[in-house]
């Protein structure tokens, strides 16, 4: 009764005993500027003329990110964390970073059982592929599963095994007095390195308990092997069901050697990682459920300052002929001189081919000059636009 009456008082208070706070900074981060001029022609309406544009930001920085943690050690202790996860900086007119949070607040119990009294939820998932085209976005999400996702307030009582596995166990109801409350587990195995295996359920309950309402399960399988120190083969599995509606399976490889999720060339989808991929997603609970596909290529390794990648995606491969999209980029830094070539076809958007040059000079100081050729639809004949910049930026 006494250890009972200790957890309640604990989870009722707010901990102190802070470290590694914020720090004030008082310095310019960033001042900046830049001005260009450009000289477009559009070859379909023989229509000529200049545009400019300039731009300045000053970036002050007030206060640097950082967060403070409480300590302590006994059978039972409270732990809390309060970050600033963006610096309080002056910029481009605006403040930004001005607020606190808490990143958790849980109550410990020896060395493996923990209390949280943070919002959560009662569902599970929410998982991307990592591919090399598309990667991490939503049309390759597989989603989050479980109970009401307004189900937020309440405790999760977690069971950590170092090197082995952690258990969440949430209980919760929407906010305030009002019978409405769900439950949800999930469990993430650590027991092998390069190993992703996590497994959740989530439900609610109909007011008063009455019955069940929503539920739905999620898991997800994921594997890194390395082949050697730079190649390696991601296979990625994630299944999400939310009982008797959405069936949603995710399912990719990726055979890659290097980094992950940066910004497309030109045309490619999402975000492009160095590898070699495959992957689809699609919902087994429609009645004529589409299954997309992208294969796509990308690297920025093999050959010194090049960056080239292709995509071949559709939304449904049953209609392959008629929603098909094809795309190509390639950019080469040769010295202060940067040609870019990208082209894309796609046959759902009015069966369109477009085709992009540009080449890049920054021999001058301060100075980008470009000169870029962008078509619109070459099927239909229409030729496009040229474009002469001259950048000047600090």
């Amino acid at each position: 009764m006494k250890k009972a009456l200790v957890i309640l008082m604990a989870l009722s208070m707010v901990f102190a005993a802070f470290a590694d706070e914020p720090a004030v900074k008082n310095e310019v981060a960033e001042f900046k500027g830049s001005a260009s001029v450009t000289w477009g022609w559009d070859i379909d309406n023989s229509m000529t003329g200049f545009t400019s544009s300039n731009s300045a930001n000053l970036k002050f920085t007030l206060i640097d990110k950082g967060d403070k943690a409480s300590s302590g050690d006994g059978a039972v202790w409270g732990d809390i964390k309060v970050k600033l996860g963006d610096a309080v900086q002056y910029d481009g007119g605006a403040w930004n970073g001005k607020n606190a949070s808490v990143d958790y607040a849980k109550l410990h119990i020896g060395d493996m059982f923990t209390i949280s009294i943070m919002d959560a939820d009662v569902r599970n998932g929410g998982y991307k592929l990592a591919l090399a085209a598309n990667s991490d976005k939503d049309v390759f999400n597989v989603g989050a599963f479980g109970g009401n996702a307004d189900i937020k307030k309440g405790l999760t009582f977690g069971i950590a095994l170092p090197d082995l596995l952690n258990l969440n166990i949430d209980f919760r109801s929407t906010d305030g007095l009002n019978n409405l409350y769900g439950v949800a587990a999930d469990i993430d195995l650590k027991a092998v390195e390069n190993l992703t295996f996590k497994l959740g359920y989530g439900l609610d309950f109909l007011p008063n308990m009455s019955g069940l309402g929503t539920a739905g399960l999620f898991t997800q399988v994921g594997y890194k092997a390395a082949l050697d120190d730079k190649f390696f083969i991601e296979p990625q599995v994630a299944f999400g069901y939310d009982i008797g509606n959405t069936m949603n399976l995710a399912a990719g490889v990726l055979f890659g050697w290097g980094d992950k999720n940066k910004d497309p060339i030109k045309y490619m989808n999402g975000k492009v990682s160095n590898g070699f991929s495959v992957g689809t997603m699609m919902n087994l609970a429609a009645a004529d459920f589409a299954v997309p596909l992208d294969v796509a290529v990308y690297d920025t390794t093999f050959v010194e300052n090049l960056s080239v990648g292709a995509e071949l995606y559709t939304a449904n491969v049953k209609a392959f002929a008629d929603d098909l999209f094809v795309a190509f980029d390639a950019k080469y830094k040769i010295d202060v001189v940067t040609p870019t070539i990208a082209c894309k076809f796609n046959k759902a958007a009015a069966n369109s081919f477009v085709l992009y040059v540009g080449v890049d000079y920054t021999g001058i100081a301060n100075t980008t000059f470009s000169v870029n050729y962008e078509s619109g639809n070459l099927v239909d004949s229409v030729v496009g636009k040229v474009n002469v910049t001259a950048k000047i930026s600090l």
